[in-house]
C-alpha cells in the first residue's frame, strides 16, 4: 500500500454541506476534481489530475476497507464507508464517502466519488475499526438476505410451504395409518382371542356343569335318563373347543402367549381324549362305575386344570394387549409432539423469515420509493442508503446512484451558472469601457470634422477673394491659384476621412450595443439556469450562492 508523507496529527474539519467530488477512470486515475475537493485536499487541480486517487490516502486507513471497496465496485455496485484522508500538508480529514460506478451503454467507464463531512458516530466507529477494537461482521440474517430477493424469496417461500404441507400430511396420514394398523393388531391379536377365550371359558363351564349334573345323578343313584342329552352336549363342547383352539392358534403371534396356548391345547386334548370320549362311551353303555371313575380321576381334574391354564392365557393376553396399547399411546403421543414441534418451527421460521423479508426487502423498497418521490420533488440531499437485497437492493442502489449523479451534475451546473454570471458582469464592464472610449473618440472626431469644415469654408472664402484679386492683379492670382486648389483638395480629402471614421465609430457603437444585448441575454439565461437548479435541494441546507457583482447601469445609446 502507498504511504503518503508527511503525516501530521492535525485535523481539518470539512464544512457541513460541502460536497467533494472526483471522477476516475477504471484504474483509479483522477480525471475530474471539483473546487471543494481541490480546496480541502490542499493540492492544486493540476497536481490532482492524472494522478492515482490514493494520493489522498492516509496511512491509518485499513487496507481491508479498500479491498472491500474494490470488490464491491467490480461487482458493479456502489460502496459507502467512512475514510480518513490526508491533505497535502499532512493533516487529515474525515469524510463520508460514497463511490459509484459510472456506466454508459451498460458498461462501466469509470468511478465517481462523492464525499461530505462524516458524522461523529461514523468517525468513532471508524476509529474503533482502525484500532482493531471492532471488526465488520455480518450475521446469518444478512448473509441470507443478500442471497434472496423478491423472486427467489417467493420461490423459496412456495417450496417451504409445499414441504411443510407435505410433511404435515405425511405425519397426519401416517399417524392415522399407524392408528388403524394398531387397532387392527389389537383387534386381531388380542380382542378376538380374548373373545374366543371367553367363549372357550363358557364351554368349559358348560362341561363342568354337565359333569356336576352327572355326578349328582350318580350320587343319588338316579337313572341315567339324560344320558343321551349329556352325550350330545359333550360332543358339541369338544367340537367347539377344537374350533376355538384353532382360532387362537391362528390369531396369536406372541411366543409366550403361544406357549401358554400349547399347554392349554394339551390339557383340552387330554380332557377330550381321556375324559369326554370315554364318558360318552360309558353313557352309551350305562356304566355307572366307569362314569364315577372317569369323573373322579380324569374329567374333573382335567377340567379344573384347563380352567386354570385358560385363566393364565387370558391374563397373558390382557397384559400383552395393555402393553401394545401403551406402545400405541406412546407412539401417538410422539406423533402429536412432532406435529406440535413442526407447527411451532414452521411458525417460528415464517415469523423470522417474514421479519427478515420486511427488513431487507420491503423496508428498503419503501425507502427507494420514497427517495424517488423526493427526487421527483427536487430534494437531492437525502441520506445515502445502499441497503436491501435482490431486486430491492438493486433498485435502492440504482436510485442512490442516480441521486448522486443528479446532485453532482446540478452542482456543476450551478457553479457554471455562477461563473457565467461573473464573466457576464466582467464582459459588461469591458463593454462599458469600450462604449465610453468609442463615445470619446466619436466626440473627438466630430470636433475634428467641425474644424476641417471651418478650414474648408475659409479656403472657399480665400478662393473667392482670389478670383476677385485676379481681376485686379492677374499675375499674383495666377501664382496663388495652384496652392489654393491643392489646399482645398486636401481639406476635402480630410473631411471625407473624418466622415469615414465617424461612420466606423457609429458601426462600432452598434456592434458594442449588440454585444451588450447578447451579454444581457446570456446573463438572463444564466439566471434561468440558476433558478431551475434552485428547485433542487443539493444539501440539507440549500446551497448558498455567492452574491453577484454589482451590475453597471444600462447604457442608453
Amino acid at each position: 500500500m502507498k504511504h503518503n508523507l508527511p503525516v501530521l496529527d492535525r485535523e481539518t474539519v470539512v464544512p457541513p454541506g460541502l460536497v467533494l467530488v472526483s471522477r476516475t477512470n477504471l484504474k483509479g486515475v483522477i480525471i475530474y476534481a471539483n473546487d471543494a475537493f481541490v480546496s480541502v485536499s490542499g493540492f492544486t487541480r493540476e497536481e490532482l489530475l492524472n494522478q492515482p486517487h490514493n494520493i489522498v490516502r492516509h496511512p491509518d486507513t485499513p487496507p481491508m476497507l479498500f479491498s472491500d471497496m474494490w470488490y464491491t465496485l467490480h461487482k458493479g455496485e456502489p460502496w459507502r464507508g467512512t475514510l480518513k484522508n490526508r491533505s497535502k500538508d499532512g493533516a487529515f480529514y474525515w469524510v463520508d464517502t460514497c463511490v459509484v460506478p459510472v456506466r454508459q451503454h451498460d458498461c462501466t467507464i469509470g468511478y465517481m466519488s462523492v464525499r461530505q463531512a462524516a458524522s461523529p458516530d461514523a468517525i468513532a466507529a471508524a476509529r474503533r475499526l482502525m484500532n482493531g477494537e471492532d471488526t465488520p461482521a455480518t450475521g446469518w440474517q444478512q448473509r441470507m438476505a443478500h442471497r434472496i430477493g423478491i423472486r427467489r424469496g417467493i420461490e423459496l417461500g412456495t417450496r417451504f410451504v409445499t414441504a411443510a404441507m407435505l410433511a404435515g400430511g405425511i405425519l397426519g396420514i401416517g399417524g392415522l395409518l399407524l392408528a388403524n394398523r394398531t387397532g387392527d393388531i389389537l383387534t386381531r391379536q388380542y380382542v378376538e382371542p380374548l373373545q374366543v377365550s371367553a367363549r372357550l371359558g363358557r364351554t368349559l363351564a358348560d362341561i363342568q356343569r354337565n359333569l356336576q349334573g352327572l355326578r349328582h345323578d350318580l350320587s343319588y343313584e338316579e337313572p341315567l335318563s339324560q344320558a343321551e342329552r349329556r352325550q350330545t352336549a359333550f360332543a358339541q363342547s369338544g367340537q367347539s373347543m377344537q374350533a376355538d383352539l384353532q382360532l387362537l392358534s391362528d390369531r396369536l403371534q406372541d411366543t409366550t402367549t403361544r406357549e401358554r396356548l400349547q399347554d392349554l391345547q394339551k390339557t383340552l386334548t387330554s380332557l377330550q381324549r381321556e375324559g369326554l370320549l370315554p364318558v360318552s362311551e360309558a353313557l352309551a353303555n350305562q356304566s355307572a362305575s366307569q362314569l364315577q371313575f372317569l369323573l373322579s380321576n380324569k374329567l374333573l381334574p382335567l377340567a379344573e386344570q384347563a380352567e386354570r391354564e385358560l385363566e393364565v392365557l387370558e391374563n397373558r393376553l390382557g397384559a400383552s394387549a395393555l402393553e401394545e396399547n401403551r406402545t400405541a399411546s406412546q407412539r401417538n403421543h410422539l406423533i402429536q409432539l412432532l406435529a406440535i414441534l413442526g407447527i411451532g418451527m414452521c411458525i417460528l421460521a415464517v415469523v423470522r423469515v417474514g421479519r427478515l423479508y420486511l427488513t431487507h426487502i420491503i423496508d428498503p423498497l419503501n425507502d427507494a420509493i420514497g427517495r424517488l418521490d423526493r427526487i421527483a420533488q427536487g430534494h437531492l440531499a437525502g441520506d445515502i442508503c445502499l441497503e436491501g437485497a435482490g431486486e430491492t437492493g438493486r433498485l435502492n442502489r440504482a436510485s442512490t446512484t442516480m441521486q448522486l449523479h443528479l446532485r453532482v451534475m446540478l452542482d456543476e451546473i450551478s457553479q457554471l451558472s455562477r461563473h457565467m454570471d461573473t464573466q457576464c458582469l466582467r464582459l459588461k464592464d469591458l463593454l462599458w469601457q469600450v462604449v465610453e472610449h468609442a463615445e470619446q473618440q466619436h466626440d473627438h472626431v466630430g470636433r475634428t470634422g467641425t474644424v476641417l469644415l471651418q478650414i474648408a469654408d475659409e479656403i472657399s472664402v480665400m478662393s473667392s477673394g482670389l478670383l476677385h484679386a485676379r481681376n485686379t492683379a492677374p499675375l499674383a492670382a495666377d501664382n496663388l491659384h495652384p496652392t489654393l486648389e491643392q489646399a482645398q483638395q486636401h481639406a476635402a480629402e480630410a473631411e471625407a476621412q473624418v466622415r469615414d471614421i465617424a461612420g466606423q465609430i457609429a458601426t462600432s457603437r452598434t456592434a458594442v450595443q449588440n454585444a451588450w444585448r447578447a451579454s444581457e441575454l446570456l446573463e438572463h439565461t444564466s439566471r434561468e439556469l440558476r433558478r431551475l437548479v434552485s428547485r433542487f435541494e443539493l444539501t440539507d441546507a440549500q446551497w448558498h450562492h455567492r452574491p453577484l457583482l454589482t451590475q453597471p447601469a444600462s447604457l442608453d445609446v
